[in-house]
């Protein structure tokens, strides 16, 4: 029966581990940036991981230096992965129903980091260009 109970305890032990690695991991991609006018532009993607050829939603959220939602901004983006040929590729980023969150259908035709270059042009008239970088596996990676 003792040993019975060890065993157990440390298939409890175990499966708790698993449970709280999961958890730690996370459940999407991010990525941020300090904005030049002192706020924060996240990119986000609701997976924990992007693949080749699955399209998938990028959310974009900018925060002004009051940490208060940038409405009304025109953003223009680009992917690519540098010195490499992987087509023209500018995904249409809108702005949702959320204050200060915007998105977009992205898609990858290549495993490797990307570069995802965002042109933000504020209300105001002031503009700001970064870039980002993503990393997309390939489907025999899952």
């Amino acid at each position: 029966m003792k040993d019975l109970r060890r065993w157990f305890v440390c298939g409890f032990i175990f499966i708790m581990l698993f449970i709280l690695a999961g958890v730690s991991y996370g459940t999407g991609v991010s990525s941020s940036h300090k904005s030049s006018l002192g706020g924060t532009i996240t990119l986000e993607f609701d997976t924990s991981r992007l693949f080749v050829m699955q399209p998938v939603e990028a959310k974009i959220s900018i925060v002004d230096a009051q940490n208060k939602p940038v409405n009304a901004a025109l953003i223009f983006s680009s992917l690519y992965i540098p010195m490499y040929a992987t087509g023209t590729n500018k995904p249409t980023i809108k702005q949702t129903n959320q204050d200060g969150v915007y998105s977009g259908i992205m898609f990858f035709n290549h495993a490797g980091v990307w570069n995802v270059d965002l042109t933000i042009n504020y209300k105001d008239g002031a503009y700001e260009e970064l870039s980002l970088n993503v990393e997309v596996a390939d489907q025999t990676e899952k």
